[in-house]
């Protein structure tokens, strides 16, 4: 708790840590082990889509909103999923301590409906030169892809040529 005007967020950046959020439902458990759609779109939008913007990762909900025995409304932690945050949180100051060359990572593009011209579709954002970019960063970090050229759009820098490389691979149009 505290003053939200002494609380500066900002502050965390210092850190150089993964910032998680862990998720405070509004409903109880049982509604949300019930409920096929996952969390209420309040939840997705103030714990989810939100953290998402500040660059937090997005872990499971661990506290559910519950009614007590006076019949007042309670956040609960619920331990099992409390300890699955923690387990969280362990794999994710685990990997500072591995090479980067020993990761194993993933770059997962949207193509939402499934059409060759929305593959890495995003409002704003060049997504096959952010991709293109993101690769080249990521090597000079000591990622290791195998041999550059073999990476369609590595060595000239160009997006598309990422992007016409994935659809000659397979797609759904």
């Amino acid at each position: 708790g505290g003053d939200d005007e002494s609380w500066d967020a900002g502050a965390l950046t210092g850190l150089d840590v993964p910032i998680l959020q862990a998720l405070c439902l509004t409903s109880p458990r049982a509604a949300w082990e019930e409920n096929d759609e996952g969390v209420s779109p309040l939840d997705a939008a103030t714990q989810i889509a939100v953290p998402e913007f500040d660059g937090r990762l997005i872990t499971v909900p661990f506290s559910f909103k519950e009614i007590d025995e006076d019949g007042l409304p309670a956040y609960v932690a619920d331990a099992e999923r409390a300890a699955r945050v923690a387990g969280i949180a362990v794999r994710h100051a685990k990997l500072r301590h591995i090479p980067n060359a020993e990761k194993r990572i993933a770059l997962v593009l949207s193509a939402y409906p499934t059409k060759h011209s929305r593959i890495g579709n995003a409002v704003g954002l060049d997504t096959p030169a952010s991709a293109v970019a993101l690769l080249r960063r990521l090597r000079a970090e000591g990622y290791d892809f195998g041999p550059e050229a073999d990476i369609p759009g590595l060595v000239s820098g160009d997006g598309d040529e990422l992007i016409y490389a994935l659809i000659e691979a397979g797609g759904h149009d």
